[in-house]
């Protein structure tokens, strides 16, 4: 349906142009200009538009606009199918009177994304070339789907071992429980592959003209929403309609100068299910927001050690031949290739590919740290991180608490303990891990928490092991020295330096 709506901020436009603000240029009188929003699956998006920076307005569908000054105007336009506002200017014109307003284009996944990509699809410092981690604007770390060449997190930056893998795909996910809408309550568990729990609200970038940081801030809860270059949402519209995390995380990547084989990351978590611009997206949320509560961040990543540039990753024999184990005292987790042989790699790295720890380094106040060790399959069955269908979003929440929650839900094979949560078998396989941090009593409205790791790569102490032979990481008993503990000695004294650092 068509509307026409009166340009009635014309006359305050002109008058700003004539008091030398930057207003429209170009001669010719005023002109009527339809603008055009997209249909996505399921509605029509709504568009809030600031043009010339100085008037702002809603269209949905296609809108009239009358009296609009002729000349190139610049829009600053934030739709309800994407959080990330976007910019672009058109010269207005009796010839050429129509507005399309598109979809911001983002950084997600080379090759498909990468005119948005370029230059800001990896954490880098070129004082700090030890460690390259690509990364994305959908809070996704160290992640080989937005740089194939590089795969995931990368070291050393020695050609030929430089373009090899540590880890596949890193995020933090987050559980969590609030009041239903209409009763009872809701188990909110993000998925660890699957699209729908964020989205760029602000492109990865440099801090300032300090390359050493880098900050990108997403959104959650795009469930509902088809997602940039699909055309349907994964859940329908009658599927848990309302049940919103409405978070705010802001990510910053540190590579700290003293540090080289090291990568710091703060989470800053917010509620902002109370705050206008997040209710613009999700008006069927309270105006007050919501409080979440019981919840567990859980910095997650899938390691691949050495794994291949090959389309057929996931069954190449290296993705497979891996393990992963924790050092509880130090809060460090450390997965390694069980066999301390790649043969990928070059000859000097064949027989010592690298250890990578993931350091606890600040937690929200109250919070305990317990390790996650998971396989890609946990006894017969796959292990699968997602809230699809509502089932499996149970059970991912008490995976992220670690058991410390719906302990029932989990696989008889995980073992829950004081310090971990596992359900990783004793021989090399395809391990997934993290950290689960809580329980955070509340986060409500306005209210921030925030949580730091590090990242961090060494080879095993000198001298320790030999390539080809197979260790095992003793996880039943974690607490004690293990095969492992000599090895991972020089990795422990990098994390214990690590430990010690800020994101500034």
């Amino acid at each position: 349906m068509r509307r026409t709506t009166p340009w009635f901020g014309v006359l305050a436009a002109l008058v700003l142009a004539a008091c030398g603000d930057d207003g429209p240029s170009g001669g010719g009188g005023p002109v009527d200009v339809q603008f055009q929003t997209i249909r996505s699956a399921t509605d029509t998006v709504t568009a809030r538009i600031t043009m010339d920076d100085t008037l702002t307005f809603l269209v949905k569908g296609d809108t009239v606009i009358t009296g609009v000054p002729s000349g190139q105007h610049r829009f600053v336009v934030v739709t309800t199918l994407d959080y990330l506002p976007f910019s672009f200017t058109q010269n207005i014109s009796a010839g050429r009177a129509n507005v399309a307003i598109p979809r911001p284009g983002s950084c997600r996944i080379v090759p498909q994304d990468a005119v948005f990509c370029q230059d800001k699809n990896a954490l880098y410092w070129p004082g700090h070339t030890l460690v390259v981690c690509p990364a994305n604007d959908y809070g996704e770390i160290c992640t080989a789907i937005s740089d194939p060449f590089f795969l995931g997190l990368t070291w050393p930056d020695t050609l030929p071992d430089a373009a090899n893998a540590y880890i596949g795909e890193g995020k933090l996910l987050i559980g969590a429980l609030r009041d239903a809408p209409a009763g009872g309550e809701d188990t909110l568990a993000m998925a660890f592959y699957q699209i729908g729990d964020y989205a760029p609200r602000q492109q990865i970038r440099p801090v300032g003209t300090d390359s050493t940081r880098w900050r990108s801030v997403v959104w959650t809860d795009v469930r509902h929403t088809p997602f940039f270059g699909f055309t349907a949402p994964r859940l329908a519209d009658d599927d848990r309609p309302g049940q919103n995390f409405g978070l705010e995380v802001a990510i910053t990547a540190y590579l700290p100068p003293g540090e080289r084989n090291a990568l710091l990351i703060r989470f800053d978590v917010t509620n902002i299910s109370a705050t206008d611009d997040w209710r613009f997206h999700h008006p069927e949320a309270p105006a007050t927001g919501h409080t979440l509560r019981d919840v567990y961040l859980a910095p997650f990543f899938d390691f691949d050690i050495g794994a291949p540039q090959t389309l057929d990753r996931a069954n190449h024999p290296e993705i497979r031949d891996d393990n992963i184990t924790a050092f509880p005292a130090e809060s460090l987790l450390v997965a390694y290739d069980q066999a301390f042989q790649v043969t990928s790699f070059s000859s000097t790295f064949r027989n010592q590919p690298g250890l990578v720890g993931v350091q606890v380094v600040e937690t929200p106040p109250g919070t305990e740290a317990r390790a996650l060790f998971l396989s890609d399959t946990v006894g017969t069955t796959r292990l699968i991180l997602d809230y699809l269908p509502a089932a499996r979003e149970d059970s991912s929440y008490a995976i992220y608490s670690a058991g410390r929650a719906g302990a029932q839900l989990l696989r008889p094979q995980c073992v829950v303990s004081a310090h971990a949560l596992d359900c990783a078998p004793e021989t090399g396989n395809d391990v997934k891990g993290g950290w689960s941090i809580g329980p955070i009593p509340t986060i409500a409205p306005g209210e921030t928490v925030s949580l730091t790791i590090g990242i961090l790569l060494a080879q095993p102490t000198p001298g320790s092991v030999t390539g080809g032979t197979v260790i095992r990481p003793g996880n039943d008993s974690l607490p004690t020295t293990r095969l492992i503990t000599p090895i991972a000695g020089d990795l422990r004294t990098r994390a214990a330096a690590v430990r010690a650092l800020r994101v500034p």
